[in-house]
């Protein structure tokens, strides 16, 4: 009796590792796709904002922009953003965005946060695989998890930084645009940044869990190194 119920503990425990690797893996596939949108014109469907009209249309990555999907550029995107979209577009208005002297253009840094982001949830994953493929490595020490902790808090600032920028830039930009009958619409990778903060979140919590119900035999040689 004993047995059974260690027995089905501990698959319990590796169906919740299988299911923490595969959610590191979306978000971890969630966050390049984010990161290289519109570096190339087969990636212009992933984009964070498009603006078009009936003559053209352009859709602005992360750090590019594609021009009727093909032409390509790579640009670093500032705050606040409507004003360079603007520019970009090179669209003539009779009233111009008016420029806030308390707040210069800057540069958001958003690839330092994809970047630590990436790191976290590729490492948490790399784990992950480790474990189980390596019956004796214990994950005695949680690093899994608190790493899908680290990758999701990084999403999660993610998360604003792309709404501050591309979603108050289409709200702000609206008004000048409309002269040229130009439309704007928020693109699927708006979602994909929103998604990989929901599966890094579920990641934590499986692997945290998983960790805390996995035996830890005293007779085995275990690897302590994280």
């Amino acid at each position: 009796m004993f047995t059974s119920t260690k027995k089905k503990e501990i698959k319990n425990a590796i169906n919740l590792d299988v299911l923490g690797t595969c959610f590191n893996l979306i978000g971890f596939v969630l966050m390049i796709l984010s990161l290289f949108s519109n570096a190339h014109p087969y990636l212009s469907s992933l984009y964070f904002i498009k603006v078009s009209n009936s003559q053209q249309s352009a859709t602005f990555g992360l750090f590019h922009y594609c021009v009727n999907s093909q032409q390509c550029h790579q640009e670093t995107f500032t705050l606040p953003f409507d004003e360079q979209m603007i520019n970009l577009l090179h669209v003539t208005t009779t009233t111009t965005p008016a420029q806030d002297p308390k707040n210069p253009p800057h540069d958001p840094h958003m690839l330092v946060a994809f970047i630590c982001c990436l790191l976290c949830s590729g490492i948490s994953f790399v784990l992950c695989l480790y474990k189980l493929t390596n019956k004796r490595y214990h994950d005695i020490y949680f690093t899994r998890g608190f790493l899908s902790v680290g990758a999701s808090l990084w999403s999660l600032l993610l998360v604003t930084l792309t709404w501050i920028t591309f979603q108050h830039a289409a709200a702000a930009a609206e008004q000048f645009l409309q002269q040229q009958h130009f439309e704007i619409e928020l693109g699927p990778c708006m979602s994909m940044v929103g998604c990989a903060f929901m599966v890094f979140s579920l990641a934590s919590s499986l692997l945290l869990l998983g960790c805390a119900t996995t035996a830890t035999p005293s007779h085995h040689y275990q690897h302590h190194f994280v």
